[in-house]
């Protein structure tokens, strides 16, 4: 939390939007700023980072709460909702990414989810292969990684 406040403050406070490193991640901004706003004055504003991410990955992987390490249908289903919503949401975002952002930007962004994906799909061969605990973790814990801090830019500079 105190990272997005800081970069908000500075954007805020320059004028600058974010062409020095990636845009902000929609799942990232959007639970941050809600924390901020409700617990603007309490020392605790920095958990509202964490629960959002913590509560996903409970509701969506309980089976690893209760030490298993199979890998449940949904999950496929769910990577593959998200494999297709990131193609959709970088190819109706692109144009006014490049406008926004720099094509640099884009491709450098649009680069490092292609990568992520196709190491989520990987993982996600591992686990349903192996269905062992740690290779079920390590699959739902970098989905939920990704989703919270790399996937769905904001391309269109409503952040600046």
């Amino acid at each position: 939390m105190p990272s997005v406040v800081i970069t908000l403050t500075l954007g805020v406070a320059l004028g600058a939007v974010p062409y020095l490193s990636i845009p902000y991640r929609t799942t990232h901004l959007l639970p941050s700023a809600t924390a901020f706003l409700v617990f603007a004055y309490a020392p605790f504003t920095w958990l509202g980072v964490f629960w959002p991410p913590a509560l996903v990955f409970w509701a969506w992987s309980p089976q690893l709460f209760r030490g298993r390490g199979d890998l449940p249908e949904r999950s496929y289903y769910g990577m593959f909702a998200l494999t297709g919503m990131s193609l959709l949401w970088f190819g109706f975002g692109w144009r006014s990414g490049a406008h926004f952002l720099g094509p640099e930007v884009i491709r450098l962004v649009a680069l490092g989810n292609a990568v992520a994906l196709g190491g989520l799909w990987w993982l996600w061969r591992l686990a349903s292969r192996t269905c062992l605990f740690r290779h079920s973790l390590l699959f739902h814990g970098a989905v939920n990684a990704w989703l919270f801090f790399l996937a769905f830019p904001l391309l269109n500079g409503a952040a600046a």
